[in-house]
């Protein structure tokens, strides 16, 4: 890289704007604004300030993020950007399943709405569910052979407490669908 007029960077180093050392350019982070692709603030800088930032409020980020989510606004363009839908959309889905999740058939827990539950595969929406088994069906990669043998492992732990590893053998000769 050469010398340019009025920027403060020779080769492959560059002065940082807030603590006035000449650095490597590697040190500064990308930016596609910028004329050369690089910020006028090194790393070091950036994240002190942010460290600082985090001292005075910690929650200054994420309240800001949690009150546009929680607005109707910021559900809507979630729910459009990741699934495809809109918030009219879901709540006539939550209508549907009477506000309870798809599995367990519990109610949304307070402060926390029913997720979208989606093949991963095709994205299509298969209903809502509430945060426990959203994880735990996305835990088991959507596979039915994997929720049945777990489910045949549950079953066979409650009918025999007290049976070790050497007993469960039979278990793993599930029968698996196709």
């Amino acid at each position: 890289m050469s010398n340019k007029v009025g920027m403060k960077y020779v080769g492959r180093s560059r002065e940082c704007r807030k603590c006035s050392e000449n650095k490597d350019l590697s040190l500064f982070p990308t930016a596609s604004d910028c004329l050369d692709g690089r910020k006028w603030t090194c790393r070091v800088c950036i994240n002190s300030r942010r460290s600082n930032i985090r001292l005075e409020d910690p929650n200054a980020h994420n309240s800001k993020r949690r009150d546009y989510t929680s607005s109707e606004v910021g559900r809507s363009s979630y729910l459009n950007k990741q699934f495809g839908i809109t918030l009219n959309d879901y709540n006539v889905l939550f209508e549907y399943q009477g506000g309870l999740c798809a599995v367990c058939r519990k109610p949304e827990v307070q402060g926390r709405s029913l997720s979208v539950d989606h093949c991963h595969t095709t994205l299509e929406i298969r209903g809502l569910l509430c945060r426990n088994c959203n994880l735990g069906i996305g835990h088991f990669k959507d596979d039915w052979n994997l929720l049945i043998k777990a489910a045949c492992y549950l079953n066979f732990s409650e009918d025999n407490p007290k049976v070790g590893p050497a007993s469960k053998a039979a278990l793993y000769k599930v029968e698996t669908l196709p």
